[in-house]
């Protein structure tokens, strides 16, 4: 039992690692007395991992999208009021190969 549990975790570690990092943004809801730096980072981060080599933001720019892709990372876009049915279906297209925003 001890080894079948050890093989399940190396077998789920390469399925795991297969796997490219995958972002979940939202469309940033500006609000009176935000920053004007904000205006350029028009996206939030919801869910999902950073590809390895790029840092952690909590808003996302175009530029920072582009190095996320640049990294091999996947990028889903929701609009700006969503529900948990959208955010299951971003996690669904996260977990598969092609990846379009909203």
């Amino acid at each position: 039992m001890r080894y079948f549990a050890g093989w399940l975790v190396l077998v789920g570690s390469v399925f795991a690692a297969d796997t490219s990092p995958c972002l979940i943004l939202k469309f940033h809801q500006h609000q009176f007395g935000d920053n004007m730096w904000t205006m350029h980072a028009p996206y939030d981060y919801v869910s999902g991992d950073f590809p390895k080599g790029v840092e952690f933001r909590s808003t996302l720019g175009d530029k920072q999208i582009r190095k996320v892709k640049d990294a091999g990372g996947k990028v889903v876009i929701l609009p700006r009021t969503y529900g948990l049915s959208d955010l299951e279906d971003a996690r669904k297209q996260c977990a598969t190969e092609t990846v379009s925003a909203k």
